[in-house]
């Protein structure tokens, strides 16, 4: 019995023992740092999440860049392409037009249609007309060389219309490619590449100065005179009135009006 009285005072008192209160300070605590624990976890999980939502939208975003970059790449590429075809149809029909142009050329005095090259990085280009010749009299001269004007000028054509080799040149000094640097070993190949892509025909030329020689040759006939003139006007003016009368007549009748029938 006193056991039983004691433990029930024990349990009605309004207060708590030291050791009582440290368990059960410890307990909130414990409490209170499970609770902490928690709640930075679902912090951190949540930072976590979010870095990883970003750094997904950054990815993504990055990926639609690079798509639009490489799809507006892909744009200017075309339309690089298209440029670059358009370029070469033009200097296609330029060349096709100076082509024919110089292939009907018969006349050796006649000026030369400049053929036009092209090349990706400056597009089309024209010779310099200060060094392309001028018809073809002064072209099939550069076969001689005889002048330092016509070693450049054959020198200039053979390196604008990229026709350089080992077989056809070679330079003074390979570190320099200016065009008074440039020897042409064998001007006869280098002028038969240079007529092939200007379209001249030599056969032409020759058959013109045939035809000219022809008719200097030929002699000429003096002029007419006045009083010659005057009197093949007269003797043209007598044949017509004969041809008019002889229309008006009969068949029966002759010049001196006869009539051929009654004789027979």
């Amino acid at each position: 019995m006193p056991s039983t009285t004691s433990s029930t005072t024990s349990t009605a008192r309004p207060y708590l023992l030291r050791d009582e209160f440290i368990d059960s300070r410890n307990a909130q605590d414990r409490h209170l740092n499970d609770e902490f624990h928690s709640i930075r976890r679902s912090i951190d999980e949540v930072r976590h999440e979010f870095k990883d939502d970003v750094k997904k939208f950054k990815d993504e975003v990055k990926e639609n860049f690079n798509a639009v970059d490489a799809r507006f790449n892909t744009v200017d590429a075309r339309f690089d392409r298209l440029e670059f075809d358009y370029q070469q149809i033009k200097v296609g029909s330029l060349q096709t037009t100076a082509y024919l142009r110089n292939f009907t050329l018969h006349n050796p005095i006649l000026p030369i249609q400049p053929v036009v090259t092209f090349r990706p990085t400056e597009g089309i280009l024209e010779p310099d007309h200060s060094l392309f010749p001028r018809h073809a009299n002064e072209f099939y001269s550069l076969k001689a060389l005889t002048t330092s004007r016509q070693r450049r000028m054959l020198a200039y054509l053979a390196n604008f219309y990229d026709i350089l080799s080992d077989h056809h040149h070679h330079s003074s000094d390979d570190n320099n490619s200016e065009d008074k640097d440039i020897l042409i070993k064998d001007p006869g190949a280098t002028m038969e590449l240079l007529k092939a892509i200007l379209g001249l025909q030599k056969d032409n030329f020759i058959t013109f100065r045939k035809k000219a020689h022809r008719s200097a040759s030929q002699p000429r006939q003096p002029p007419i005179k006045r009083s010659q003139l005057s009197s093949q006007n007269d003797t043209r003016d007598i044949r017509r009135i004969r041809l008019e009368v002889n229309s008006k007549r009969k068949p029966n009748d002759t010049s001196d009006g006869i009539n051929i029938s009654r004789l027979s």
